[in-house]
């Protein structure tokens, strides 16, 4: 399952409350979630459970008082489970390269690491880095917003 990270500019003033609704683009109707305002500019929610790959319509309404909330904005975005990578090289003697394709992007890339270097990357958890070498360890961290 994956992650939706939905960011944006508040508006003035700030609501106490949101509503954002979401649905395969291919689905009939949407699901609907309250939240409260975190006060942060942007705002920033998350919405777990989505299958990667896939895209969704997205829409967020600020809440205006006695029940009503404002018309929102509808946008398409796709899902991608973004992980953060610890990348080590333990060889004293030579620079080794990993390969790994940073979340939000299709490109694959080489980073060449330092002897007892170390990289920590924002990647794509369904091709995570990879490298032939046996001095390269790769840890997988938390969730991370590309």
């Amino acid at each position: 399952m994956s992650t939706l990270y939905v960011t944006f500019v508040p508006p003035v003033p700030t609501p106490t409350q949101y509503k954002i609704r979401y649905k395969r683009t291919t689905d009939p109707s949407y699901t609907e979630v309250i939240v409260p305002s975190t006060g942060l500019n942007p705002e920033e929610f998350n919405i777990t459970g989505l299958t990667s790959g896939v895209d969704y319509n997205v829409e967020v309404q600020s809440y205006c008082g006695g029940g009503v909330y404002a018309a929102g904005y509808n946008v398409i975005s796709n899902p991608m489970d973004c992980r953060t990578y610890v990348i080590n090289n333990t060889s004293s003697i030579s620079t080794q390269d990993v390969f790994y394709t940073l979340c939000g992007t299709t490109e694959e890339i080489m980073s060449s690491i330092s002897p007892l270097g170390s990289l920590t990357v924002c990647a794509d958890s369904n091709t995570p880095p990879n490298t032939v070498d046996p001095d390269i360890t790769i840890t997988p961290g938390a969730l991370c917003i590309p």
